[in-house]
């Protein structure tokens, strides 16, 4: 009878005994309270599938999704003196970091950096992580953000922020105020390298880290529902015993209430846009004259098309003009971070505020009439320009040259680069019917500079010129560059000159200096007084 009661039965019961079902299998959202499938909630990275509410992801769980296949190496932490305070409340502040480190499962402290391949490129991303201790940043994660912008300037690569903190780490006192200028002065060297810092907002940002480096992006996407600020709202709401607005602090009240104006202006400009873009510059010329014309208030202007070099050449002449001491207004796209990148008034990126205004202007002028996103914010650039005294101003075509939104200018020089096949649904599938839109710039009795081009290009210019009776000044022709030493050497009928290697990488960059120096010396004929000393410099000077 021991053994069938013992033995048996238990098996027996064990076989058709109901199976009770895991505890996490289920969980239900905080905010829209629907229960999620645990599996389904996780492959979503955590966003609930009903309402779209994201909950705070760690970075561990987070690292997978943000590299191409999933590829990553973790950097660890620069060690760091533990508890130099030898802080204590209800308990130890060593024995909280234990008690961190345990639930962490992997990690140090609040701060995971990382790097690996992101769309083809090396990225270095860092992550703050709300569940160690809130996210509060100490000596160890100021120490990790230093790391981590040094890595990205080592390997010149963009650095990635998420944060996600409730500020500074009070158990480290004054030691852990002192992170917010360390690694404000950290993300500045990334800035100051030329790379890209992009920060990610994630509930929550605030204290500390919300007023040092995680307000310092060239970009920044915000987490939806998310809060942003320095106090939280409780905080604020009971020193100023008033009853904060609905939404206040989350990052959409941020948005409708001007802390990222810009972006949401340009948005609604963007919904303007026809259904059919047609090339005329009819939209253009309305809203300049509604505006005052400003197009024709501006410094003398050189006109810059073509497929390749634009940018280039663009930056070359304003770095050799400033070099003389001219103040120069450029108007360049697209950008590569920041809009504002876009504007450069009188030798600063145009401002936040500036812009916002302008924008604006323009759009209750539009009065909601269908124009493209490229004319409307042309038509800004305009206006900007015609408020702020400037000797020069350079102005890169968009797209084409005939019916490119820019060419409602009258400039005392044209340029063309090299010509190559470029949005040929609009602008013809031959490099015939393409050199003709883009010699479309030209203009009567103006000179221009000419970069190299294969034949049918030149011969398509040549004929457009004639026209016009507008004076060449062809590379090859007119004037021609060669290799010289360790820089390279510029000759025409009336200059000859040896200069140094421009600062901007690439064989092809040789040609693109060499027809900055050519507009430059057509410009000292229009009696600009840009010596070869500016030219020097700003060949060794120039930024793009």
């Amino acid at each position: 009878m021991n053994w069938l009661t013992n033995f048996v039965r238990p098996k027996l019961r064990a076989l058709v005994a109901r199976k009770e079902a895991p505890e996490n299998l289920w969980l239900k959202c905080p905010k829209c309270e629907q229960m999620l499938f645990m599996r389904d909630w996780e492959a979503n990275q955590e966003v609930c599938n009903h309402c779209g509410h994201h909950m705070r992801l760690r970075p561990l769980k987070r690292l997978p999704h943000l590299f191409d296949e999933g590829r990553y190496e973790l950097h660890p932490l620069p060690r760091v003196t533990v508890d130099p305070l030898k802080f204590r409340d209800t308990k130890r502040y060593d024995a909280r970091l234990k008690e961190a480190q345990t639930k962490a499962q992997g990690t140090t402290d609040a701060l995971v950096v990382s790097s690996g391949p992101m769309g083809g490129r090396v990225a270095i991303v860092a992550l703050l992580d709300f569940g160690f201790m809130g996210g509060s940043m100490g000596t160890a994660v100021g120490e990790g953000l230093v790391m981590a912008s040094d890595l990205a300037v080592a390997r010149k690569a963009p650095l990635i922020v998420f944060s996600a903190s409730g500020g500074a780490r009070m158990q480290e006192g004054i030691l852990s105020l002192m992170q917010l200028t360390r690694t404000t002065i950290a993300v500045r060297k990334v800035k100051k390298a030329g790379l890209p810092y992009i920060v990610v907002l994630t509930d929550p940002t605030t204290g500390g880290v919300s007023a040092s480096f995680a307000m310092l992006g060239d970009v920044h996407i915000a987490e939806p529902d998310a809060i942003i600020g320095f106090a939280g709202p409780r905080v604020i709401q009971d020193t100023i015993r008033q009853e904060l607005p609905a939404g206040f602090q989350r990052s959409e009240y941020l948005m409708e209430h001007g802390m990222v104006m810009t972006d949401a202006i340009l948005e609604r400009l963007t919904r303007l846009h026809p259904r059919l873009i047609d090339l005329e510059l009819g939209r253009t010329e309305r809203l300049l004259e509604q505006l005052g014309a400003p197009h024709r208030k501006l410094p003398p202007i050189v006109h810059v098309a073509g497929t390749n070099g634009k940018g280039s050449l663009v930056a070359y002449i304003r770095a050799m003009a400033e070099a003389a001491g001219y103040r120069v207004h450029v108007y360049t796209s697209p950008h590569l971070v920041r809009f504002n990148e876009r504007i450069r008034v009188a030798g600063r990126l145009i401002e936040d505020g500036e812009l916002d205004a302008i924008l604006t202007e323009c759009e209750e002028v539009n009065g909601g009439k269908p124009i493209t996103f490229f004319e409307i914010t042309t038509v800004a650039a305009f206006m900007a320009f015609a408020r702020v005294p400037a000797d020069l101003a350079v102005i890169e075509v968009g797209m084409g040259g005939r019916f490119d939104t820019t060419n409602v200018v009258d400039p005392v020089l044209s340029a063309i680069t090299p010509i190559g096949y470029d949005h040929t649904g609009f602008l013809g599938n031959t490099l015939e019917a393409i050199a003709g839109q883009k010699a479309g710039i030209l203009k009567h009795a103006v000179p221009a500079v000419i970069g190299r081009q294969r034949e049918v290009s030149a011969e398509v210019i040549a004929a457009e010129a004639d026209r016009l009776a507008a004076p060449l000044f062809r590379m090859g022709r007119e004037w021609q560059v060669m290799p010289s030493g360790s820089g390279f050497r510029y000759e025409s009928d009336l200059l000859g000159l040896d200069l140094p290697a421009p600062a901007l990488a690439g064989a092809h960059q040789l040609d693109n200096a060499g027809t900055a120096v050519a507009c430059i010396e057509r410009l000292r004929a229009a009696r600009f007084a840009i010596d070869d000393r500016a030219i020097r410099t700003g060949l060794k000077s120039v930024e793009w």
